[in-house]
């Protein structure tokens, strides 16, 4: 298996993809599984533009119970693993030129078999990793409720401005990872990324690059699902927001909850 490396500094709108939502034109590509996220896998020219392929990592034995992860490094259990190594066979026939992920176990332990299938190392990228949920950590929200009503209640209200105490401020999560995902559209210009990140970061960094308000961000993008592919297409101009291809496809997995059905339930989706 390549070794996990440290990262160099440096659709018909609205169609529906197995889960997910396909929101662009992906190219050459029908609407409707998890095809539609493949992008260009025999492309033979350079494009105007940077595909970032966002992949959640694998189900940890945190998620199952909808437990708040965060930065606390808890590994992948069996369907993890499982769900990983779908999207090694997936990744093996739409290449990519390079595997990013965040140093926390369940995402470098996702990224491993992709890595592995496309040739590569995977490297590491710190800011990749999830938001630190500070007091929230190891809890569902369920608990939370019972443990500080109070601060749950505020959270569901703004997850923003009542963030967890002791958690990272969501903004600084979403400049980070933003950040990240500029930088390796400008390292592979033309090229295709795929990155394997987290729940929460990287829905804010979704809604930060996209223009949707943070404090909104359970309630127009209510989760990712574990091994879910996100698709954006990055053009070389940064004052133009990518483009989003499809958002949250399943891959080689039991397709998730449809997604008007996971607007009523985010409250137990939202862990990282």
């Amino acid at each position: 298996m390549p070794p996990v490396e440290p990262a160099a500094t440096t659709g018909d709108a609205g169609a529906r993809a197995a889960g997910g939502v396909v929101v662009g034109d992906s190219e050459g590509g029908t609407h409707g599984n998890g095809s539609d996220c493949a992008g260009d896998a025999n492309r033979t020219a350079r494009r105007p533009y940077t595909e970032l392929t966002l992949v959640r990592h694998g189900r940890s034995v945190w998620h199952a119970g909808n437990r708040y992860a965060g930065v606390s490094d808890v590994h992948l259990d069996r369907t993890g693993h499982e769900q990983a190594a779908r999207l090694a066979e997936w990744a093996a026939r739409h290449p990519h030129d390079a595997v990013i992920c965040s140093p926390l176990r369940r995402s470098a332990d996702t990224a491993a078999p992709i890595a592995e299938a496309l040739g590569m190392p995977a490297e590491v990228e710190p800011d990749l990793r999830e938001m630190d949920f500070g007091e929230a950590e190891g809890y569902t929200l369920a608990e939370l409720r019972v443990r500080s009503p109070l601060a749950a209640a505020a959270f569901v209200t703004d997850p923003v401005h009542y963030a967890f105490p002791g958690s990272e401020h969501p903004k600084a999560v979403a400049e980070r990872v933003q950040g990240v995902l500029r930088r390796l559209a400008r390292r592979y210009p033309g090229g295709s990324v795929l990155v394997v990140g987290h729940n929460t970061a990287l829905r804010l960094a979704l809604c930060g690059w996209l223009g949707i308000p943070l404090r909104h961000y359970r309630h127009v993008l209510p989760k990712l699902d574990n091994a879910s592919v996100t698709k954006l297409r990055v053009f070389p101009d940064p004052a133009l927001p990518p483009a989003l291809l499809c958002l949250n496809a399943a891959i080689g997995v039991a397709p998730p909850e449809p997604i008007e059905n996971s607007v009523a339930t985010a409250e137990q989706s939202v862990t990282s």
